[in-house]
């Protein structure tokens, strides 16, 4: 009866780990929908990648 109970609190738990990972994505996917977000990804990413192929240049 301790397996079954502790397997029950198992599901439970990860049932509700995955809800919370869901909710969050959710909310993180309509922020990145936003206009103007992807240009600054790019931007970012890119100034990232090329630092960083000046630093391996470099080094």
């Amino acid at each position: 009866m301790r397996t079954l109970t502790l397997a029950g609190a198992t599901v439970i738990a990860a049932a509700l780990w995955w809800a919370l990972v869901v909710v969050l994505a959710a909310g993180a996917g309509r922020r990145l929908r936003r206009p103007g977000v992807g240009k600054r990804i790019d931007v970012v990413s890119g100034v990232l990648l090329v630092g960083l192929g000046a630093f391996f240049g470099i080094a």
